[in-house]
């Protein structure tokens, strides 16, 4: 065999490791392939299920809407942990050892907060994912993100500090917050902290804000600069840190894949360890969730023809169970993902909506379609 032979078979090798997926990680059945790789948790994970008994679903009840159960969540897992430097070991992810050693008397740091808020969330049928903060110094942070039915949106949610952000009453996703500080640093958002009866909002003129205590809020208060940690931010391509087969049992091992995005705001800081991590943009990063493909293949003024996907480059849904459809507004009904109707005389409103193994349901995709009837 010739040098030239070796080289090639060495080159062939090499790019087979980079663009070959892992058996384990194959083997993953809500791995998610575009518009970026994400490995979503097992819905039927039994460590999962088991989280349930901490009560945090009872918590959130009183929430009368889906967002509002979710900043519960936020207010349940901010209350159940206290922060402290001098934690346990702060790559753990496994929400089950977290809450043993907070009985016990622990502290916890930003990444156990996030990891207890994700794995919650995933626990209720939700989807949430594992944030990296940078800010124009020196310092960094992590919280999560969570994909919002209601609002058709991912939405920034910080347990660590009790705070999410809204703009005309909208809460907001990572990037739009970093758009409103790159514009105005913040002037026109609220800080919502809190939750429920507690919950208080705050203005850009309100800060700092002076209802947090603790050791986070001694160190760093929530003031006209917090919204630096929004120079730079990276996800980890994850959240299944239960099942997860490459990960131990706390799930400390579990860092990679990880996604970044760079622009003219901060492509010069060479002061991040993930500034060489997979770049893409906003919109993929931000993709959409548990939301229904519908394309119209047939309308002959009688009847309609309706192809449903819930996979396509810019949307996916772990866990998926079924479709489910509404025509004209009658009651909802599961469909096949080619649904098939009559239409009635005038324009036919057909609503189609995803509902996943927990029991949660997806954004409504509308089609209207006109109909001369019998």
């Amino acid at each position: 065999m010739t040098i030239k032979s070796i080289r090639t078979l060495v080159l062939l090798a090499l790019l087979s490791a980079v663009y070959t997926v892992p058996s384990h990680e194959a083997e993953n059945i809500y791995m998610q392939n575009l518009p970026m790789r994400f490995y979503h948790e097992n819905f039927q994970s039994e460590k999962l299920k088991s989280l349930k008994k901490y009560a945090y679903s009872e918590y959130c009840k009183t929430g009368i809407n889906e967002y509002e159960r979710m900043l519960l969540l936020k207010d349940w897992v901010h209350r159940e942990l206290r922060y402290s430097l001098k934690c346990m070991d702060q790559q753990v992810k496994n929400s089950h050892m977290i809450l043993n050693a907070s009985r016990e008397g622990s502290g916890f740091i930003c990444t156990h907060f996030t990891s207890l808020y994700i794995q919650s969330a995933l626990s209720m049928g939700w989807t949430a994912r594992y944030f990296f903060f940078k800010s124009t110094g020196s310092r960094q942070h992590a919280a999560p993100d969570i994909w919002s039915n209601q609002y058709r949106k991912w939405i920034f949610i910080d347990p660590s500090w009790n705070i999410n952000i809204e703009k005309n009453g909208v809460p907001l996703s990572i990037n739009e917050i970093r758009n409103e500080w790159i514009k105005n640093r913040g002037r026109d958002i609220i800080f919502v902290f809190g939750a429920g009866k507690g919950r208080r909002d705050y203005t850009y003129n309100d800060l700092p804000i002076k209802s947090g205590s603790g050791e986070l809020w001694a160190r760093i208060p929530i003031d006209r600069e917090w919204l630096n940690y929004f120079f730079a931010y990276a996800c980890l391509g994850r959240n299944d840190f239960f099942s997860y087969p490459g990960g131990d049992k706390s799930g400390r091992n579990i860092w990679s894949p990880i996604y970044i995005v760079r622009d003219k705001v901060n492509n010069r800081d060479m002061q991040w360890a993930f500034r060489n991590r997979n770049r893409i943009t906003p919109d993929e990063m931000f993709f959409y969730l548990n939301t229904v493909n519908a394309a119209l293949e047939n309308n002959d003024d009688h009847y309609a023809i309706v192809h449903l996907r819930h996979q396509t480059h810019s949307t996916f849904t772990p866990g998926f169970k079924r479709f489910i459809v509404s025509l004209n507004g009658k009651q909802w009904e599961t469909t096949e993902d080619i649904y098939r109707t009559d239409l009635e005389k005038g324009v036919n409103t057909l609503r189609f909506r995803i509902e996943n193994i927990m029991g949660v349901v997806g954004p409504i995709t509308e089609l209207k379609v006109f109909g001369k009837g019998d």
